[in-house]
């Protein structure tokens, strides 16, 4: 028995360490008397009571996936699933979210003041300015909107949720945007922030950078706008951040703008139209941007393409390089810039969430 003990300490089994398991095993503890022990270990193989030289046990989650994302701020219990379900990846009903971000939320209503999970007031925040709640309710209960979650997807189960509770006369919606997971019977929530964007035309999306995570916000203003007419899209891109989803770039993806007498030598209307294709890389999101424009007989005046990189250096948007439309069109329309970073004090957001391993 002493002989199986000592053999269960043995170091893993390499391949240049014996033609057998046995040979390594037996080589590694014992040097020259090894032959004598192996004739030994086979002889016992004989009786059936030869010791094993496998590994020594590892601990290993459940669930492979949860080595590709971040630690949960907030975890919910489900009810048990049913063993016919076991197979199938678990789905959250509506109230399940609520319930999730909102740990004080009855069936029918969440506090007044928006006390998410992770701790934040979120109704309080400057988003909600000018709205009120969809379905009514006070200072003390905002009731709970039917069908009034946007879902957006991502790898690994995770998917980001928006709950519209607000609306302003503008024909925006505002309420909590999270990070979330189901796995078997427990809701998992990554990060909580709050969104205002157009309540028909957003998409969400979970993107992944190297190891960390961002979660995209796109309101698609342009769809379906008449190209006379001027329109933006925007990108809002958020990094989980200690139990937030904390803003960190707003993006133009598309922008359409016109002006009267703006190109030398070109009179009457110009259409100027920004065009912007972002990747998201381990620390950085690569923009491809393409700016045009164009006199009112539709012929391009100018036409112009760069690339640069937004980097994350301590929790904010450093650009390598200045913005296409800022240099070819703000100083012609005294316009907006192409985008407009932003993060939170203390510290650099991706720093909460590991490296990429």
């Amino acid at each position: 028995m002493s002989l199986g003990h000592e053999q269960q300490r043995v170091a893993p089994y390499r391949a240049d360490q014996g033609s057998t398991v046995e040979e390594a095993c037996s080589r590694r503890r014992y040097g020259p008397w090894s032959s004598l022990i192996l004739s030994g270990l086979v002889l016992l193989g004989g009786l059936g009571l030869a010791p094993s030289c496998a590994e020594p046990t590892r601990s290993q989650s459940a669930d492979p996936s949860r080595a590709l994302t971040p630690v949960p701020a907030c975890v919910r219990r489900m009810p048990p699933r049913r063993d016919a379900d076991r197979g199938f990846m678990p789905q959250l009903e509506e109230r399940d979210y609520w319930s999730l971000v909102f740990p004080g939320a009855s069936r029918s209503e969440v506090p007044g003041d928006g006390r998410s999970c992770a701790g934040g007031l979120l109704f309080t925040d400057p988003v909600f300015q000018g709205t009120k709640p969809i379905a009514g309710g006070s200072a003390e209960a905002v009731v709970i909107p039917p069908d009034a979650i946007l879902h957006g997807g991502g790898g690994n189960r995770l998917r980001v949720v928006w709950l519209r509770s607000h609306r302003a006369d503008d024909g925006t919606a505002a309420g909590a945007l999270a990070l979330v997971r189901a796995v078997d019977d427990v809701a998992e929530a990554y990060a909580v922030g709050v969104y205002r964007g157009d309540a028909e035309r957003t998409r969400l999306q979970v993107e992944r950078m190297g190891g960390n995570l961002a979660v995209t916000a796109v309101d698609e203003r342009c769809a379906g706008e008449k190209p006379s007419q001027p329109c933006e899209s925007l990108m809002h891109v958020f990094l989980p951040y200690r139990g937030e989803l904390v803003p960190f770039a707003e993006l133009g993806l598309r922008r359409v703008r016109f002006g009267e007498n703006t190109e030398p030598g070109i009179p009457g209307r110009v259409r100027y139209e920004l065009v912007t294709s972002p990747t998201f890389e381990k620390g950085a999101i690569r923009l491809v941007e393409q700016v045009s424009a164009t006199d009112e007989t539709g012929k391009k005046l100018r036409r112009a393409e760069v690339e640069r990189v937004l980097l994350v250096r301590d929790g904010k948007a450093e650009a390598t390089s200045e913005a296409l439309w800022d240099r070819m069109v703000s100083s012609r329309l005294g316009g907006e810039p192409t985008s407009r970073p932003s993060a939170p004090p203390g510290g650099d957001p991706q720093d909460a969430l590991g490296s990429d391993g």
